[in-house]
This record gives C-alpha cells, structure tokens and sequence, in this order.
C-alpha cells in the first residue's frame, strides 16, 4: 500500500489563517494547497539569497586580510626608504673618494720638480712647500655643469647611481628633474638664461622654437615640450617652462 506525501501542521492565528483562505479563494486552489506553495516560494527566495550572503562574506573577510597585510608592509617600507637614502649616502662618499684617487694619480703621475741649478733661484722657488702652486685638479660635477649649461643621464653610461649623482647636483644648487625617463640637471643661470630666451620665441610650432635654441637648449626644451612642462604663451607670444617642485 502506497504512502501519501508527508503532511505538516501549522498553527496559525485567526487572522492569517483568514488571509490565507480569501488568497485560496481567490486563486481557485484549496488553503492548504496555498499554504504548501507559498513555503515553497519561501524556500526557494532563501536558496537565492545564500549564494549572495556568501560573496558578501568572502569580501569582507578579503578586506580584513588587505587590512592585515598593508599593516605589516607598513613597518618594512619605512626601513626601505631608509635604506635607499643610507645607500645613497655611501654611493656620494664613493664618489667623492674616486675624485680624490683620481686627483692624486694625475699628480703622481706629474713629474717632479727640477731641482735648483744654482743658489740664486726664483722667489718661488725658494719658498716654503705650502706656498707653491698646486697642479690644477680636475672639475667637480657642478663646475662641469656650469661650464656645460645642462647634463643629461642619458650621455652618462659610467654613473652607477643615477639618482645619488643628480641628487648631488640638486643639493649643490642645480634645477634637478626627470624628463623621459631620464635625470636631468640645469645650471641656475643656464636656466634662467633659457626661460628669458624662451620667451622672445615667437614662433607658435615646438620645432620651428627649438631650431631657434643653441646646443644644448634645444635638447633640454623638446624634452620639456614632450613632459607637457613647457607652453605657448598665446597672450605674450612665447614660450614658458615650468621649473620642478622644490
């Protein structure tokens, strides 16, 4: 003998059990027929709305552990940074000390002062050591800057520490930048010698402006054209530069 499907009382209060009968009513169906599909119509809202509730979990808690994470990175990217500022620090000593070993093999590589052929020398001569002319040393970087007007990385092949070389420069007064990809360094006079230049260009084309610019000025200007940090003037008809932040 066959077993009917399982059947489930509910007790209800006087009004929903009303409700329930007027909505049968309405559809043409029993009460308890309404009663079973309306569960059904719940549990099925419930099945879709699990899925949602778990992604909204899984979000959360991807959150949490972004949060924990940058926490932690938080302490070793400060030691980074210090750490790119103390090798900095030691690539300039290094540098400084290979322009002092460069200085003293150029002078003992000079030859030797000729002795005296008789008593009655020069009155430089006959003076005490620390008196004497010095050979001339080599140019320092700023001194080559300024003779240059302007120095790019690109030309540079034999710098090991780009970034410790120019921020050298900067600190010793030179307009320090990065253009294209590359460090780039401007003595203050050469730079101020350009903008006034600049600015009694007339003409409107960024190529007819640079064919109008001395070596190196035209090289430093279409990379300042090409990093959007130099304009026509269309009111005082020139070009402007914008100099870097400080």
């Amino acid at each position: 003998m066959s077993r009917g499907p399982p059947t489930l009382c509910i007790k209800l209060d006087e009004e929903t059990l009303e409700r329930i009968k007027s909505l049968a009513e309405e559809r043409g169906v029993h009460p308890s027929e309404l009663a079973a599909e309306l569960l059904y119509e719940a549990l099925e809202q419930e099945s879709r709305a699990a899925p949602d509730t778990a992604r909204e979990e899984i979000r959360r808690t991807a959150a949490q552990l972004t949060r924990k994470v940058q926490d932690l990175l938080v302490p070793y990217t400060g030691k980074l940074d210090e750490l790119q500022r103390t090798l900095a620090q030691v690539s300039e000593k290094l540098e400084q000390l290979g322009e002092e070993i460069a200085k003293l093999q150029e002078r003992a590589q000079s030859p030797p002062p000729r002795p005296p052929a008789t008593q009655t020398t020069s009155p430089e001569a006959r003076a005490p050591p620390s008196y004497r002319r010095a050979p001339p040393g080599r140019p320092t970087a700023m001194e080559r800057l300024r003779q240059q007007g302007a120095v790019f990385q690109s030309d540079l092949k034999w710098l090991n520490n780009p970034p410790a070389f120019f921020e050298k420069l900067r600190r010793e007064g030179a307009v320090v930048m990065q253009l294209g990809g590359e460090y780039v360094a401007v003595d203050p006079e050469y730079w101020a010698k350009m903008e006034r230049t600049l600015a009694q260009v007339a003409e409107e084309d960024p190529e007819e402006a640079a064919r109008k610019l001395p070596r190196p000025m035209d090289r430093l200007f279409r990379l300042l054209y090409e990093n959007e940090r130099a304009y026509y003037d269309s009111i005082e008809k020139g070009w402007k530069i914008i100099p870097p932040e400080e």
